[in-house]
């Protein structure tokens, strides 16, 4: 079977989202607090994107931004998200809610949260098609069982009639991306699909995502601290902080050649099998951002082990380093010596 990039290689793949210059903007007792600034990237069909970062970067808030759920008092203060030519932020309210959940499906970090109580899970699913199909009883009947057997729920006839309480956390989750894939959207945003479930569930996770995309065409928008799991699903990284973005390449590229201090914190931060005993895991240190904080320059700098004088004063541009490879530093990593990385990593 011809997976998504191999198919990317064969022929080009259009551009389905193009988000430009993105701002969203929450009121504070200091001003206007910007949870996400100038935040630009494209999604081409079939693509896998994966958005990480530390909580509080401005992962989840770029996507409710995307789809006008910015809770208030928060608001899109600029920018344009243009999906398949029509500029999301301009549509009607009409318009936006028939959209979300038919062509754009978003799945929720809290499965458990996202259900309702008291309705059974075939119900909910059903609803979904109600709202943005014409459809019969019956089809939509026939739909939720495939949906749920193709989630990997066993049983699925009788599950569907289940309660959300009778299922676990791992087919709770599975069953909000049935849900999602109800009206076959082009692209699926998931907002941190594997948190809070163990490691089994969340491979079984990976590997539905995986399916969806290669047997549906459906492109997946990945929200994401789970760097195993970007390095697992992910063709291309955008890595954001403070509600910016800091780098953005191919999986590749940012696994194997990042640029920024950041990724290199982020990346230096994990586990790895065979490293020796006596070898200690690497933090980065400080916190992110608060929003009562004025930083001047860089907003890492604060954090970074390589920070110049230049850092504190200028705020770098996303400037080119490769094709396809993109970093916000005046400091790069390719710049740095081996025995500075290693003094930073005490």
């Amino acid at each position: 079977m011809s997976t998504p990039m191999n198919r990317g290689a064969e022929i080009a793949r259009k551009v389905i989202l193009s988000v430009r210059k993105l701002t969203t903007t929450f009121p504070t007792k200091r001003g206007p607090f910007n949870a996400v600034e100038d935040v630009s990237f494209d999604v081409l069909e079939c693509e896998r994107v994966a958005i990480v970062g530390e909580s509080g970067s401005g992962k989840s808030m770029t996507m409710l931004s995307i789809l006008r759920l910015v809770p208030k008092p928060g608001k899109v203060a600029a920018g344009t998200v243009d999906y398949n030519g029509a500029n999301l932020l301009k549509l009607s309210a009409e318009q936006i809610c028939q959209l979300r959940g038919s062509e754009i499906s978003l799945v929720f970090q809290d499965p458990m949260a996202s259900w309702n109580p008291v309705l059974r899970i075939g119900r909910q699913i059903g609803e979904a098609m109600r709202l943005h199909r014409k459809i019969k009883r019956s089809k939509i009947a026939e739909r939720i069982i495939e949906l749920l057997s193709h989630v990997g729920i066993p049983v699925p006839a009788q599950r569907s009639k289940d309660y959300p309480h009778q299922f676990s956390g791992g087919m709770r989750q599975r069953g909000m991306i049935g849900m999602a894939l109800a009206n076959y959207p082009n692209l699926l945003i998931a907002d941190e699909p594997t948190t809070a479930l163990d490691v089994t569930v969340q491979d079984q996770i990976i590997r539905l995502l995986r399916q969806i995309n290669e047997e549906n065409g459906t492109a997946i928008l990945l929200v994401t601290h789970n760097l195993a799991l970007v390095a697992s699903l992910c063709e291309r990284v955008i890595v954001m902080y403070a509600g910016r973005i800091l780098e953005t390449g191919t999986t590749e590229q940012i696994f194997y050649n990042p640029q920024h201090p950041y990724t290199w914190g982020l990346l230096q931060s994990i586990p790895r099998l065979g490293t020796a005993e006596t070898e200690q895991l690497v933090g980065i240190p400080g916190q992110p951002i608060d929003p009562s904080q004025e930083v001047q320059g860089c907003k890492f700098h604060p954090r970074c082990a390589f920070r110049v004088d230049r850092c504190a004063k200028e705020e770098p541009g996303l400037e080119e380093i490769e094709r396809g490879h993109r970093a916000r530093c005046w400091v790069l990593m390719k710049n740095v010596k081996g025995a500075e990385r290693h003094a930073a990593n005490g």
